[in-house]
């Protein structure tokens, strides 16, 4: 993604802690991996601790609530769960396009398991 000139910072986050993001009320922010995948996300209200709230730091950030996770199934078999993403790619029906490990191998390898072809983008994918 380019975000060059348009008011935007980014940053590798590996190492970084939460503690170290500025952070602005309502302000929303995005968080970018795997090539192409956003979580758009922001934090809308903040409150002063009290007697009953946890103090050690590594509790921090307090999760309330967490995302159900949605697993993608191979857009080629629908039987197994996806491996891998890809963006730009000739053989697949749609971009991204979601392989399980088998499905990628049979359409992008020749039997010694290299790559047939690399014009496109492949990520190892995580589920949402």
């Amino acid at each position: 993604m380019n975000n060059e000139g348009k008011g935007f910072t980014a940053r590798d986050m590996e190492g970084v802690k939460f503690s170290q993001v500025p952070l602005t009320i309502g302000r929303p922010y995005v968080m970018t991996h795997q090539g192409k995948c956003e979580h758009k996300w922001r934090v809308r209200d903040v409150r002063m601790p009290h007697s009953d709230d946890e103090t050690r730091n590594e509790m921090f950030p307090l999760v309330i609530r967490e995302g159900r996770v949605y697993r993608r199934g191979c857009s080629v078999c629908g039987v197994f769960d996806s491996s891998h993403v890809t963006y730009g790619d000739k053989l697949a029906a749609e971009s991204p396009s979601f392989f399980c490990k088998l499905c990628f191998d049979a359409v992008h390898c020749d039997v010694d398991g290299k790559l047939m072809y690399n014009d496109f983008e492949d990520y190892q994918y995580d589920h949402e």
